[in-house]
């Protein structure tokens, strides 16, 4: 996915262009939360994996 691409009604645009190339991210939520950020299919997730932000799950259902 490049930069500025739109994935149905879901907009993802990152700061860094260069993070669309790379499998994971790493970083640090607004709260300090260490998270990790990856491209997936959310199909393929377990029920117990929550995406980010809220919202995106039914976002990407309802495409």
């Amino acid at each position: 996915m490049g930069a500025g691409r739109v994935a149905g009604p879901i907009r993802i645009r990152l700061h860094d262009a260069a993070l669309y190339d790379r499998d994971m991210i790493r970083f640090n939520a607004g709260d300090g939360t260490a998270c990790t950020a990856c491209w997936l299919a959310p199909a393929a997730l377990p029920a117990d994996v929550a995406l980010f932000p809220d919202g995106l799950a039914a976002a990407l259902a309802a495409r």
